[in-house]
């Protein structure tokens, strides 16, 4: 076959050279036939018109040559020793997107029709590919030899002599030789050479690195270590490659500069992927028979225990073959686990493949799941080899263990044992558990372990039954899952140590299975979770519309630029204005509505403090009363934007003026008697005087009674005073800006001397910028009932004080004495009407005070203890500042 191979060869080369000679004749000027050396990146001077080619022609980019447009340029050109610039015209020979090489003309080539170069090409790349099939033959016929030389050698120094004189056919090489590995250098082991090629005794460690670092080298590329390597030796090219054995890197092959063959049509005569393919099949052959000799050598060693070696080479192949269907059911059962997200079928897919024939081949096989929380091992799970007898031959009904144990794990089982009942046990403070736990460590349970662990190994041993067993952690990433307990089989004895790996990987496999369906499952959870929450979060954001539009309140949002983006119903009820004029407008383009409130809105905006305003009336609404309520709007304690709740209040005003001229007239007959009873006795006492008078009108009576008489008209004009005051409405004065300190100190020095007449000391203190919005007189008539209650309740060398103060956004005025403290009783009534614990009085006086401070949107309250003494405190709101 090679034969007509070459014969072929032969006659395609006789028709490739009368296709050329066609194409000379045909362009009628001097031709050359140039191939492309792809490694080398040129063109070789194949055929020539005229003279023997030797010619090279460099090329820096052959992306100018993927068409067959003729190229006519400079290019360097090497003849001999000698390179220089020269002028061609070029005619790249394409095939399919290959390029093949080119066509060669003198410039002064005049182009008329380019001849057809296709023939030409089809004819070149079938030759390689001819050459290729041949050379292929010719090494496979050739390696049958190496292998027979591999096979029969029995010595190293025949291996490597027979090996690398059959190697230098096979690979056609000058030179192929082998360095033996002496640590720090390399030393020439054997060489095999051809018409007087060269090679060094021996090379350092650092040429042997860079030798195995690119294994196939050009010596126009690398001169410096073809330098080292052959000397002065024109080695054009050569490849290395390692020699290998168990023991570690034995030597280095290194094959120079491919022979040349007539009969061969290849288009590059360096060594190139092919060779050195070649030659790392050598390596490993030879690698391969190296390690077969000196196993015989070591067997030969040791005659006397061949049989023994015998027998446990058997066993270790058997044990193998029984380690690779492990490996093989291992890889399965992996498998079946990972296609389940469910717990409970990963757990029974593990213990099934432990236990039956076809899987691991174990007697029984028990998980206990931890629990963190606890530091408990609860058992779950027992599967027996009795289970297993149910599953034998499964392999006529499914594909493969796979498919058995995704169909099997997802019915119920009868044969596999559920531990609901059976304790937990503790693996904290049990050294065993805790190694297997904690620190993620298989331990081999012997029965010589039993006897020495029996009290750590009891709750175990009572579940699993066996007298050895391996305990196993079923890790993943995030840390133990469970533990895995397996009971060997009697038939195990000399396998069963070995399958310790298997059972840590199976373990590790589930541990991350495990880890993958409690992931699987959160997320699915957290899924529905978030679907529930959006679910719930569109519910209650209709929810929150349908609010917010059922509100009576009027209510209108206004975004961080004071848009409006949101009103409800009653909004556009009260202002009368569609929403659809009010949204996306801003409030200051709608200033007849808003205007009142433009500093009020920016502030609340700026500060995030709520405002509140009472009894408020805008032009547009005429007699309507508003309460309103500007608040920020938070998102994530970021202001977002402004709430304005608006409630008309008119009927409410109404409403509570009528209820107060009812309460007035319900308690008319109650006033009267009270009226009446505090008349009569200023009316008695002014009667009797009279009648004294009358009786004995001389001038020193006259001033003595004058004097009683005027004190019971006093006295009767402020019960009259009193009983006008709560009878009459609200007074409808407007409010302005009262400051607190200056009022208070007119108080002072009205009083000043009526408290020092009784030995009191009166002062004032605190801040003299607080104000409020009020009616001076009507303020200061509370003060005045006040200052005068507390001097007539405090004894001599006492102090009265009047504080004020801020406090958040109110006035607070505090009168202060350190008289008799109040009862508690007492103190809860002191501002009903017609309550006192005087003599004398209407008891009108500080409910009278009370009403006054409430029509200020205030409220005035009273404490006493044997610490503070007793403090009547008035609290307004602060403004007008």
């Amino acid at each position: 076959m090679m034969n007509n191979i070459l014969d072929l060869i032969n006659e395609l080369s006789k028709e490739l050279d009368v296709e050329f000679k066609k194409i000379c004749e045909e362009v009628k000027t001097h031709c050359s036939l140039f191939l492309f050396e792809k490694y080398r990146k040129r063109l070789r001077e194949y055929k020539s018109s005229k003279g023997i080619p030797d010619r090279q022609i460099h090329l820096k980019d052959t992306a100018n040559f993927q068409n067959s447009r003729l190229k006519i340029s400079e290019f360097p050109v090497r003849q001999g020793v000698f390179l220089r610039k020269t002028r061609l015209a070029l005619l790249p020979l394409i095939r399919g997107k290959t390029f093949l090489g080119a066509l060669a003309f003198k410039a002064e080539f005049k182009v008329g029709t380019l001849p057809d170069t296709k023939r030409l090409s089809f004819l070149i790349e079938l030759l390689i590919r001819l050459s290729e099939g041949y050379e292929a033959a010719r090494q496979l016929e050739i390696s049958k030899g190496l292998t027979d030389i591999c096979e029969r050698s029995q010595e190293e120094e025949e291996l490597f002599e027979k090996g690398l004189s059959t190697a230098i056919e096979l690979l056609r090489v000058n030179l192929l030789a082998i360095y033996r590995n002496r640590g720090s250098s390399f030393k020439l082991l054997k060489a095999v050479n051809k018409d007087g090629y060269f090679c060094v005794e021996h090379f350092d460690r650092q040429i042997a690195e860079k030798l195995l670092e690119k294994e196939l080298f050009l010596s126009s590329h690398e001169p410096e270590l073809a330098t080292a390597l052959f000397g002065e030796s024109e080695a054009k090219s050569f490849i290395a490659t390692p020699l290998y054995s168990s023991e570690g890197l034995e030597g280095i092959f290194i094959a120079a500069d491919r022979k040349e063959n007539p009969l061969e049509f290849r288009i590059h005569k360096h060594l190139d992927e092919n060779d050195l393919e070649l030659l790392h099949d050598l390596s490993h052959r030879l690698a391969v028979s190296l390690s077969r000799i000196r196993l015989k050598e070591r067997l030969e060693g040791e005659l006397e225990r061949l049989k023994e070696l015998q027998r446990e080479n058997q066993e270790y192949i058997e044990l193998q073959r029984l380690q690779l269907r492990r490996l093989n059911a291992l890889h399965k059962i992996s498998q079946a686990m990972r296609a389940t997200f469910s717990r409970t079928r990963i757990i029974k897919t593990l213990l099934l493949g432990i236990v039956i024939e076809e899987g691991l081949n174990f007697s029984r096989a028990l998980f206990l799941e931890r629990d963190k929380d606890s530091l408990f091992l609860k058992p779950l799970y027992s599967l027996s080899d009795e289970c297993a007898k149910n599953f034998r031959g499964f392999t006529t009904g499914y594909n493969d263990l796979h498919q058995f144990l995704m169909e099997v794990s997802s019915k119920e089982l009868d044969c596999l044992k559920r531990l609901d009942d059976v304790k937990g046990i503790s693996y904290s403070g049990n050294k065993l558990l805790e190694r297997v736990v904690l620190r993620k460590k298989t331990i081999h349970v012997t029965p010589g372990v039993l006897d020495i662990r029996r009290e750590e190994l009891y709750q175990l041993k009572s579940l699993i039954g066996g007298k050895e067993f391996v305990i196993v952690p079923v890790s993943g990433q995030q840390g133990v899952e469970g533990v895995l307990v397996v009971e060997k089989d009697s038939s195990q004895d000399k396998s069963f140590s070995t399958t310790f790996e298997i059972l840590e990987l199976l373990a590790d496999s589930a541990g991350l299975s495990l880890e993958l369906a409690k992931n699987y499952n959160d997320l699915l959870q957290i899924t529905k979770s978030l679907e529930d929450e959006k679910e719930l979060s569109n519910y209650y954001k209709t929810f929150l519309e349908n609010i917010l539009q059922s509100l009576e309140t009027a209510i209108v949002v206004l975004d961080r630029e004071l848009n409006i983006t949101e009103v409800n119903r009653s909004a556009e009820h009260l202002l009368k204005i569609p929403k659809d004029a009010l949204v996306n407008h801003n409030i200051k383009s709608l200033q007849e509505i808003f205007f009142p409130f433009f500093p009020l809105i920016e502030e609340v905006a700026m500060s995030g403090e709520t405002l509140f305003l009472t009894g408020r009336r805008l032009p547009f609404l005429g007699d309507v009363i508003l309460d309103i309520r500007i608040l920020p709007l938070f998102e994530q304690a970021k202001i977002t934007g402004v709430i304005l709740s608006i409630n008309d209040v008119t009927e409410r005003y109404r409403l509570e003026e009528e209820l107060k001229i009812k309460e007035k007239l319900s308690t008319l007959g109650e006033v009267s008697a009270k009226i009446a009873h505090e008349i009569r006795n200023p009316i008695s006492v002014i009667s009797g005087f009279v009648n004294r008078l009358k009786k004995d009108p001389t001038e020193e009576k006259v001033k003595k009674y004058s004097d009683i008489i005027l004190e019971e008209m006093k006295r009767l004009e402020k019960i009259v005073s009193e009983v006008l005051e709560y009878s009459r409405s609200s007074p409808e004065s407007k409010f302005k800006t009262i400051f607190a300190y200056s009022l208070c100190k007119e108080v002072v020095d009205e009083y000043r001397t009526y408290a020092l007449e009784k030995g009191i000391d009166l002062t004032l203190e605190g801040d003299k910028k607080a104000s409020f919005f009020g009616n001076k007189n009507r303020i200061k008539q509370v003060i005045i009932n006040l200052v005068q209650n507390a001097i007539e309740a405090s004894k001599k060398s006492e102090a009265v004080r009047i504080v004020i103060r801020k406090e958040d956004n109110n006035i607070l005025i505090e009168v202060i004495n350190k008289g008799k403290v109040i009862p508690s009783a007492i103190l809860k009534r002191v501002f009903e009407p017609f309550f006192t614990t005087k003599s004398y009085g209407t008891g009108l006086g500080l409910f009278i005070c009370k009403s006054i401070v409430e029509e200020h949107k205030g409220h005035i309250e009273a404490e006493s203890n044997f610490d503070k003494g007793t403090i009547f405190r008035v609290i307004l709101p602060s403004g007008g500042e």
